[in-house]
């Protein structure tokens, strides 16, 4: 590393806080028997070699691929002449500063960078999803299809929060999985009911009463038959209320007298009703911002301030997009043999996406992308949509490098790309990001699959293929 270069010159940055964190990468990709990395030492060398400090047995990963230099709360990485490259959030770099998050590719080693303080997470085990022990059964219930590794520290205190009778608020962007965890809060509660949900936006106001606490037959015109209400119906267990903040605000003072005294009144009786139930609400937004822009009473928010959970978007757990994308691809194409493989470069893409539906969108893609693969056993990185493909930006130094040592790094990422798209040269050229007349000069005039065996850049007869980069 140069001593021009910034990243160097945070690395012995006296001010930098020191902190106990551990730099750690979680791989997810191109490894067997390594789910995570530790960096211990505040520079250790990574590559294929034994002789390494780390040694990483993947495809396209050099004798001594990268260094990785950690000091205090600052991690860099370094390129150390390897044939393949470094990549860090889809671009190759020759050095970078690490946040928590980055992406890293060396070779077919795919991981995401961390810094963790929890000594369960440094044991060099994969993490289990997120899991809930359940009060009734003594058992582990899973917190729910939308739950993965990245939920452990929002729903660290999930298992307290459970057995109590207090309101919980979950809140977070759309798709986030809100509703799962509000079913795994359910679950582990004791509660004797059933999860009752209801959808706040799709309740009529003028009906929002009848709605909410039930009513008596003939009580308006219309009710031909009684019925119980969703308060009434989630007797003993949870009502969970989607979308809190498209609750019309006289629906809410009518919630606020229920949460108060326990009572509810149902059309056309005169009696109260006692009811025992457990309320969890979901919403975009924190009560405090409900609030400020009106859309929720105060004195409703007050009754509500229980329990907060924050679900943070997908983007900001990338870890969960690898471990949710195994658990659809399991559920959607489980009469599969063998399994569907996913490609480095597609695997990278999906990381680095932000996914603004988060899992719901995930999910949505998973079959979009099962439908596209047919009988292929490789999920593609040519299969992503455009705005989920990305071209890597190679770094500034990257064109100045000899042609001979462009052509090597060309050829590796072309043999890469056919064994992924079974042969297609036109897709491979893609997967590669080469122009398709690259790929053939590449080939020199040679097969598939012996070009798969030799992929050497010469001719038979020794001369030098023309490798340059004009089309």
């Amino acid at each position: 590393m140069g001593s021009d270069q910034p990243s160097t010159l945070q690395l012995s940055d006296p001010a930098a806080p020191r902190s106990p964190r551990v730099a750690c990468v979680h791989w997810v990709h191109g490894l067997r028997g390594l789910p995570v990395t530790r960096f211990e030492r505040a520079r250790m060398v990574v590559g294929r070699s034994p002789d390494c400090d780390i040694t990483l047995d993947a495809a396209g990963v050099s004798r001594r691929h990268a260094e990785f230099f950690h000091e205090g709360p600052v991690c860099a990485l370094a390129d150390t002449g390897s044939k393949n490259g470094v990549f860090v959030n889809g671009s190759a770099v020759t050095h970078a500063t690490l946040a928590a998050g980055d992406v890293i590719r060396l070779g077919d080693a795919l991981g995401v960078f961390a810094f963790v303080t929890r000594t369960d997470q440094l044991t060099g085990e994969a993490l289990e999803p997120y899991e809930l022990a359940d009060s009734r059964t003594n058992s582990k219930a899973r917190g729910g299809d939308l739950v993965g590794d990245g939920m452990a520290v929002a729903l660290r205190d999930l298992s307290e929060i459970a057995t109590s009778s207090l309101p919980v608020v979950v809140f977070g962007e759309t798709g986030v999985g809100k509703e799962r965890v509000a079913e795994a809060i359910h679950r582990a509660s004791g509660r004797a009911g059933l999860l009752h949900a209801v959808n706040c936006a799709a309740i009529p106001e003028n009906l929002a009463e009848a709605e909410f606490f039930g009513h008596k037959k003939g009580a308006f015109t219309g009710a031909e038959s009684a019925a119980l209400g969703h308060f009434r119906a989630a007797h003993s267990g949870t009502l969970f209320l989607d979308e809190l903040q498209d609750l019309p605000r006289k629906v809410q003072a009518l919630l606020l007298r229920v949460l108060q005294g326990g009572l509810v009144y149902p059309v056309g009786e005169t009696k109260p009703v006692a009811v025992d139930v457990r309320i969890v609400a979901a919403s975009h937004s924190t009560l405090d911002e409900l609030v400020a822009t009106g859309r929720l009473r105060e004195d409703l928010a007050m009754r509500l301030a229980g329990f907060a959970i924050r679900i943070p978007p997908l983007r900001e757990r990338r870890l969960d997009v690898h471990s949710l994308l195994r658990h659809f691809l399991d559920l959607y194409a489980v009469e599969r043999e063998p399994p569907l493989e996913v490609h480095v470069r597609c695997l990278e893409d999906l990381l680095l996406h932000d996914w603004p539906g988060n899992v719901r969108e995930l999910e949505f893609l998973v079959r979009r992308l099962l439908a596209l693969a047919g009988r292929e056993r490789t999920l593609a990185w040519h299969m992503l949509p455009d705005a989920i493909r990305r071209k890597p930006t190679l770094a500034a130094t990257q064109s100045l490098l000899p042609a001979e040592t462009r052509a090597a790094r060309d050829i590796a990422a072309l043999c890469e790309a056919l064994r992924a798209c079974n042969g297609n040269i036109a897709r491979a050229a893609v997967t590669a990001t080469i122009s398709r007349q690259r790929a053939y000069r590449l080939m020199a005039g040679k097969s598939v699959a012996e070009f798969l065996q030799d992929p050497g850049p010469a001719t038979a007869d020794g001369s030098a293929v023309n490798t340059s980069d004009d089309d």
